[in-house]
């Protein structure tokens, strides 16, 4: 694991134990496990030595035989009495290691029963694939609760294919002779394949980049950058450090990139494997590409939620009846109890949704939680930009979908938009020219009094896209969109897609498609969010929208290096500003924030470095804070689980006030639940009744306005985290001085 979150989970192992007496030795993931020292306080900041030590009944746990040492120094707060919540960590790396020894394979975040030891696997039928299975996995996590540590499980399916790599390429010759090479290079580009040997009892899994006839078992193998020229082959690395025989000494070797691993250079590891020790555990590019296979696929996976969730629970009642299972777990004194947990949930009601000008409710779909975007539901108070601008690649026709944009979206809800300035300019798909050219157009052929700039994206070209932003939000200071050839020249979709752009479009210019009385008078609402700038600098973005009916107010970036307190602290002044400037007869009494991008274990880190600084902050203005934190990874499943589910109490940690929300609609299996936790309240109408909070989150996740339907995440911290995720990658840390028009122009 990273630093970080090496050091998240320290920081759960060190606040689990007192000063009273010496911790027991346990597991914190993977490899490493950590007996603790008493601690002298709850803020002791000296260096702690901690020691592994192979446990009993556990020697050699995950490869490790011997005593591994490091040095730590932390500030630990809030120490408490007792483990067994507070070690959830050390117990999910204790189940994934069960999962392991019963034979079951890791790929991504969930184990699959490849081997198909508990027959739940299923045969596909397909004239080119013959072996094709779909091999049925748990995708599984441990939540504390009021009640204990709860398994947290999924069903989860994987294609597979029971050949190795060497059979296939051998199939794929004699089907396609002469031409197998490139043939074998499109099956396998991209096909997820595990090694049929284990190295610490785990199957290594990897995806195929490409397939290298150029190199054989005997080839020496490449040298990295900076690294001396290697003597040692293939063959002679298998057999002496993986103990594994090559029979075929001609078989092409298998590129693989590792993502996360970076070579002298910075650039993605190189490594390579051998076909004949590797099964194909996954789909290629050109299966992906087989439409009615995938059709045959998708009718398999796709079950009904009942039979999912009873096929889930026979998984697990088998797993808890396996005794190598439950053997290696008792070893450890735990003990899966194979019983469903039923709580009380409380299905919030969804808000009342209408235009801008109060011209009655929108119509809502009932079983999805999505509405009409082609209805005049904007009373557009601000004047319509005298002058605009299409500026699209010269090999695409775009009249069609301009014609339709304005006869079906901008003309429906404000009238007073002229017709557009279409510019056409030379597009190549690579090379440089791609931005020269587009940089060229921009600079010559755009009119200079334009005001808005509607862009069809040749493709999904990143630094096509950052050009055409830099150059129109931070240059310019004018506002843009952005539309990819593929969605303009969609004949079928022309109507969804024109509508859909045109309702950004709008929003972007300052307009508000929809708006719901929520009832918080005299309240601020922000989103938080932060990234990383290609610079080196962190940038915090707040997006902030009213109390009342959930409109804009600004949205704020500001860089920093170092800690975020101070950089926070101005956006949110930046926001109580513009609060005052548009509703200066309405006290502001009171700030919300909720804060994206967060961990359990970032919590501590949280409070001490944002929380603090913000509540000075709003103690200097006088105002109330409740902060909320929005932890997507929280794990917690639900079935079933209607859109607007909210759980508050009995399956949450007994400190605190948090509650756990299905805001988006679920038609197959379970519900991943979003957790939201309050790590700091006085507003005390708040306090009083936690059904607010929970109404008012509901609320935020029907207000995004780039998509007809809830989402998974308030409005705020979705139009923060886009907010952060563009000014990062821009090559200016600020927007222009104009772009803010009150709504939200520069997503």
């Amino acid at each position: 694991r990273s630093p970080r979150n090496r050091s998240k989970l320290l920081g759960e192992l060190l606040g689990a134990h007192t000063a009273k007496n010496n911790a027991p030795e346990v597991i914190i993931r993977r490899k490493i496990a950590y007996s603790a020292v008493p601690l002298k306080a709850e803020t002791d900041k000296t260096p702690l030595e901690l020691t592994y030590t192979p446990p009993a009944g556990a020697t050699g746990f995950r490869g490790f035989a011997r005593k591994v040492k490091l040095t730590f120094t932390r500030s630990i707060s809030n120490v408490k009495d007792g483990i067994t919540t507070e070690m959830y960590g050390v117990s999910t790396a204790i189940i994934a290691e069960a999962y392991e020894r019963v034979g079951f394979t890791k790929i991504g975040g969930a184990f699959f029963d490849l081997s198909n030891k508990l027959n739940t696997a299923t045969k596909i039928v397909d004239n080119t694939y013959s072996d094709l299975t779909i091999s049925n996995g748990v995708r599984l996590a441990l939540h504390p609760t009021q009640r204990g540590l709860l398994l947290n499980c999924d069903l989860s399916s994987r294609v597979t294919r029971t050949c190795t790599v060497l059979q296939e390429i051998a199939r794929i010759a004699k089907a396609f002779p002469g031409n197998e090479k490139a043939v074998t290079s499109e099956e396998l580009t991209g096909t997820l394949c595990a090694t049929t040997y284990s190295q610490d009892r785990k199957r290594q899994t990897f995806k195929v980049k490409a397939v290298r006839y150029d190199l054989n078992p005997n080839s020496v193998i490449p040298s990295r950058p900076g690294q001396a020229p290697q003597k040692t082959t293939f063959k002679q690395y298998i057999e002496t450090r993986l103990h594994e025989k090559i029979t075929d000494l001609k078989q092409p070797m298998l590129e693989v990139e590792l993502s996360k691993e970076l070579d002298k250079d910075g650039k993605p590891l190189i490594v390579y494997f051998a076909p004949e020790l590797a099964n194909i555990v996954g789909q290629s590019d050109a299966m992906r590409r087989n439409g009615p296979l995938q059709q045959t696929l998708k009718r398999q996976c796709l079950m009904p939620p009942t039979n999912r969730f009873n096929k889930i629970f026979a998984l697990m009642s088998n797993l808890a009846k396996d005794t190598a299972f439950t053997g290696f777990l008792k070893s450890w004194g735990m003990e899966i109890i194979p019983k469903c947990v039923n709580v009380n949930a409380t299905v919030l009601p969804p808000p009342t949704l209408k235009n801008r000008g109060g011209n009655g409710e929108m119509a809502q779909n009932a079983r999805n939680h999505s509405w009409l975007v082609s209805q005049p539901i904007v009373d557009d108070k601000k004047a319509a930009p005298k002058h605009w601008t299409v500026l699209y690649p010269d090999f695409v026709d775009c009249r069609a979908f301009v014609d339709s944009l304005m006869r079906n979206t901008i003309n429906k809800v404000s009238t007073r938009w002229p017709e557009p300035e279409l510019v056409p300019y030379t597009a190549p798909r690579v090379g440089p020219a791609r931005l020269t050219n587009l940089a060229r157009a921009l600079e010559n052929d755009v009119d200079a009094n334009t005001q808005f700039v509607l862009m069809v994206l040749p493709s999904t070209d990143e630094d096509v896209y950052l050009k055409f932003k830099t150059e129109t939000l931070q240059n310019w200071s004018i506002p843009s969109q952005g539309v990819l050839v593929k969605n303009v020249t969609n004949e079928k979709n022309l109507l969804n897609v024109s509508s859909r752009v045109g309702g950004q479009m709008l929003v972007k210019w300052g307009s508000l498609l929809w708006s719901t009385p929520a009832g918080e008078q005299g309240t601020l609402i922000c989103g938080l969010d932060f990234a990383t700038s290609s610079r080196g600098e962190e940038v915090v973005a707040l997006s902030a929208v009213s109390g009342s009916d959930l409109s804009p107010v600004k949205d704020v970036t500001e860089t920093y290096r170092g800690k975020a307190g101070a950089a926070i602290a101005k956006t949110i002044g930046k926001a109580v500003d513009s609060y005052k400037k548009k509703y200066p007869s309405i006290p502001l009494k009171s700030i919300i924030v909720y804060r994206s991008g967060m961990d359990e274990g970032d919590v501590p880190r949280i409070i001490d470095e944002e929380v603090l600084h913000l509540q000075a902050a709003c103690a200097k203005q006088k105002v109330n804070l409740c902060f909320l934190a929005s932890l997507k990874r929280s794990h917690a499943r639900f079935y079933p689980a209607p859109c607007g589910c909210s759980v508050d109490k009995d399956i949450l940690p007994a400190t605190g006030y948090s509650f756990l929300m299905v805001p988006q609609v679920c038609n197959i299996g379970t519900a991943t639940a979003m957790k939201f936790s309050v790590l700091c309240n006085n507003i005390k109408e708040l306090e009083q009744d936690g059904g607010r909070l929970q109404k008012l989150t509901f609320a935020l996740c029907h207000m995004f306005q780039g998509w007809w339907a809830t989402t998974r995440e308030p409005s705020v911290i979705m139009y923060a985290t886009r907010l952060a995720e563009l000014v990062s990658k821009m090559s200016k840390p600020e927007l222009g001085a104009k772009v803010d028009n009150g709504g939200h122009p520069v997503l």
